[in-house]
């Protein structure tokens, strides 16, 4: 496929100046493809602010507004190499960004690991998804009444720091959008009331079971008891809405919709009026806070009956009823939201279905293959990391087959076959090997046009290396001069040969540009080819890791086999999820139970995920938390 001068070097000089800055590829634009921006990442993280309660209903109902959360000032910054702790000021203050220098070396095995701390607990609400399954859960409503609700509420943003969906503070329009959810969607749960609560006569008989309604829908909502305030504070919305007309299930409603828009409904905070514990100089999380944590990562909703009477029984107080309870719902089918969710976004995978192509190069391309790829991806996600599989990172990037059971997907990878139900369907080892060879990730990291060997080096750079590019200056090219006949590696090579100067995008390409070259035997949706622009493929290269290890490479095969054994990749995983869980950047005070969860990996062949996690789940970074500025 040619393209005229002009557009190949505009869009060759856009990907080239995307990633000299470091702000490449996290954003996901209008058609799906990653570009975006991600500007230089803050040294700290704001706490951000509660949303108030409701103070009003669409039935007249003006009652005072339940607390509003609090947030903390941004932490200042870790020294380079050091990673120094310093948190912000307030409930929600978050830690300052640990200088990198201080985890690029995986830890060695073969000494004693750094003793455990914790850092400070970083406020974050539920996202969009979260409320979406919280929701339906909660009010026995069907998932397709809560998406219809949810569906013009604005999505998420990756955090500019951990490159995660940032949940520190609802926008605006988010807020707006939860009070008109949580009108449209608050009918008293099925089966929330007993049979003689359903129509109770007026007076004392109704007030005696809205109260026991507050209890019971207040601890699931709330993810804890209700404190005495609280609950009066719900009863006097009931009460209210009672005095202004309402009949007995139009105040209910009143109750749930103000539940909906608490705080303490929004936020995983789940403290209520219990003294924490300390520990030394930690706070130990409350039960419910730990019950709360575990659902949300491993389900992506609230603790289901079992995990909330393990909480109110204090059984969530040692790493090893945690890990019973974190065994427990990993066997269970809830957990695919889990381990989906964090891959997705840990290769900023998240938008896969919402990805154009351009019909006059794709013309038989239609909305139902990405739907496909997006299915794919979490089938093999699923596969791997859930019991049924072996949950270890070899198999996770170096795995010769797939989940495709529809049938233009499948044919992109070559053959007529597809899946069976629950069966893998096999692909030629010698072109394939695990999710980065697979349609989501290839044809998320294209543009429109070219593929984008750029962004696929970056991503493999940033997501399995934690590492950035150098920063560098722009510098621009003269278009003109570039012979858009030669081979694309060739077309790259001229740009940096007029950006030779120190500084500039030569060096900074140099660590990552071979990543992504080294995938340029797949097309923009993902097809196999060996030729391009008339050329033949070279996808060999040479990288040096940020620890120092070369890894050289004759195509994208050897390069996730390489990967896949390379220890600073499980040490980058690691500390992914531990950014994912914390919902901050790891920090020195992390590092104990980080390399705590590593060990625990490596003792696996392959490196297993799964033990990796379940060890997480244990550590005192998932157990604790620092105090906040100014907390006695």
């Amino acid at each position: 496929m040619r393209l005229h001068a002009s557009l190949v070097a505009m869009t060759m000089a856009a990907m080239i100046g995307g990633g000299c800055n470091s702000s490449y590829v996290v954003g996901q634009n209008s058609g799906g493809r990653n570009g975006g921006g991600m500007a230089g990442r803050p040294a700290g993280v704001a706490g951000g602010s509660g949303i108030a309660g409701a103070s009003g209903t669409g039935g007249g109902l003006g009652g005072a507004p339940l607390p509003a959360g609090t947030g903390g000032a941004a932490g200042t910054p870790g020294t380079t190499g050091s990673g120094g702790v310093s948190p912000g000021a307030g409930g929600g203050g978050a830690i300052g960004a640990a200088g990198s220098g201080a985890f690029v070396n995986p830890p060695p095995l073969d000494v004693p690991p750094t003793p455990e701390s914790a850092g400070p607990l970083a406020l974050q609400h539920l996202t969009k998804a979260e409320l979406r399954n919280t929701i339906a859960d909660l009010l026995g409503a069907s998932p397709a009444a809560v998406d219809a609700a949810l569906a013009d509420m604005p999505a998420d943003e990756a955090s500019m720091t951990t490159g995660y969906l940032d949940a520190s503070t609802y926008s605006q329009l988010q807020t707006q959008k939860i009070q008109s959810v949580a009108e449209a969607l608050a009918a008293p749960p099925a089966g929330a009331l007993s049979a003689d609560c359903i129509a109770p006569a007026a007076g004392a008989a109704a007030t005696t079971c809205a109260t026991g309604f507050v209890g019971s829908f207040g601890r699931r909502a709330f993810r804890r008891p209700l404190t005495a305030a609280e609950s009066d504070a719900l009863l006097g919305v009931f009460n209210a809405a009672i005095g202004l007309g309402f009949d007995f299930p139009g105040a209910i409603k009143e109750v749930v919709v103000a539940a909906l828009q608490s705080p303490n409904f929004l936020y995983h905070w789940e403290v209520g009026d219990a003294v924490a514990p300390r520990v030394g100089n930690l706070i130990t999380l409350t039960p419910y806070q730990v019950a709360s944590r575990l659902s949300y990562l491993l389900w992506q909703t609230m603790p289901d009956d079992a995990l909330l009477a393990a909480a109110d029984n204090a059984q969530l107080a040692t790493p090893a009823q945690i890990l019973a309870q974190a065994n427990r719902m990993l066997g269970d089918a809830r957990a695919q939201a889990g381990v989906v969710n964090f891959s997705r976004q840990w290769l900023a995978l998240t938008n896969i279905e919402s990805l154009y192509e351009d019909p006059t190069v794709y013309p038989s391309f239609t909305a139902a293959e990405p739907l496909a790829f997006g299915a794919e991806l979490n089938r093999f996600v699923s596969s791997v990391l859930l019991p049924s599989g072996d949950g270890t990172l070899k198999t996770l990037l170096t795995a010769p087959y797939t989940y495709e059971d529809d049938a233009a997907a499948a044919a992109i990878y070559g053959g007529t076959a597809t899946a069976a139900p629950g069966s893998p369907l096999p692909l030629d080892p010698t072109e394939r090997a695990g999710v980065l060879t697979q349609l989501a990730f290839l044809a998320t990291y294209s543009q429109p046009l070219l593929t984008d060997p750029l962004a696929r080096g970056l991503a493999v750079w940033r997501q399995l290396l934690c590492a950035e590019p150098a920063s560098a200056t722009h510098v621009a090219f003269d278009a003109n001069a570039i012979d858009v006949t030669a081979p694309r590696r060739a077309q790259y090579a001229q740009i940096y040969a007029q950006q030779s100067a120190p500084g500039t995008c030569a060096a900074c390409h140099a660590s990552f540009d071979p990543l992504g070259f080294a995938f340029e035997n797949y097309d923009m949706i993902g097809g196999y080819r060996t030729v391009d622009n008339g050329h033949p493929i070279d996808p060999s290269g040479t990288t040096v890791t940020p620890a120092g290890t070369t890894i050289s490479f004759k195509n994208a095969v050897e390069l996730v086999n390489a990967l896949a054994v390379n220890d600073e990749v499980k040490w980058c995983v690691t500390r992914q999820w531990f950014r994912f869980v914390l919902g901050r950047m790891e920090s020195t005070a992390d590092l104990g139970s980080m390399q705590l969860a590593y060990r625990a990996g490596a003792a696996v062949p392959g490196f297993s995920v799964r033990e990796m996690l379940t060890s997480l789940v244990q550590t005192q970074a998932f157990r604790f938390r620092a105090p906040s500025s100014g907390e006695l």
